[in-house]
């Protein structure tokens, strides 16, 4: 099966053109709507017009898409990225493994470098094993 990637761009060029010649033809018409009721009511039927217009549109825009959900590091993941050393800051020369769990969960939502991984890690069912001393001894080397 064989998409025909001329076509669907012409469908999609076509159906923004059209939405945008319907867009042109609303504010048009909310325009002249807005100009008639400020000249009948003067000024203060502005406001009024804006708000209810607003009100009445909320609804009816699309909702922006939700984040990615950050995926947990498997037990593998979080075992490779438990050895790496940290290096930056007071912990610095450190393994991740031996940094405390308050620091890293600061280090996880507050620095750039590092921080989806630093998240993953800190989701890992390995480390949450861990640190509630559940894993099994022999596990981790």
């Amino acid at each position: 099966m064989t998409i025909d990637v001329t076509t669907d761009l012409e469908q999609r060029v076509t159906a923004r053109k059209a939405a945008r010649e319907a867009v042109e033809q609303i504010v048009l018409l909310v325009a002249g709507e807005h100009r008639a009721l400020v000249e009948a009511h003067g000024q203060v039927a502005s406001e009024a017009f804006w708000e209810n217009f607003r009100e009445a549109f909320i609804g009816h825009f699309p909702k922006p898409p939700a984040a990615p959900a950050i995926k947990p590091m498997d037990d593998f993941e979080a075992k490779a990225f438990g050895q790496r050393t940290i290096s930056f800051g007071q912990h610095k020369g450190r393994r991740f493994d031996d940094v405390e769990r308050g620091y890293l969960e600061w280090l996880a939502y507050n620095e750039d470098d590092l921080k989806a991984e630093a998240r993953r890690y800190l989701l890992s069912d390995r480390v949450r094993r861990e640190r509630c001393g559940q894993d099994e001894q022999g596990d981790d080397e």
